[in-house]
């Protein structure tokens, strides 16, 4: 099961990424600066999150698989 959640950590990662290249391409056409500029900071800050989650599911599956 610990590979099953180590899988699962690395597809909900790339679901994080792949949103967050929408939600950059769309910023593009946004034309409030302090919006976007709010957003991408979101966004940046959820992206981090996401890989520190991951990451710390990675590190317990490689401890675990070894």
């Amino acid at each position: 099961m610990i590979t099953d959640a180590g899988v699962g950590a690395l597809v909900a990662l790339a679901g994080v990424k792949g949103a967050a290249y929408n939600a950059r391409i769309n910023l593009k056409s946004i034309k409030d600066p302090e919006f976007v500029e709010r957003v991408g900071a979101e966004i940046a800050r959820l992206l981090d999150e996401s890989r520190s989650i991951a990451d710390l599911v990675e590190r317990e599956v490689e401890r675990v698989v070894g």
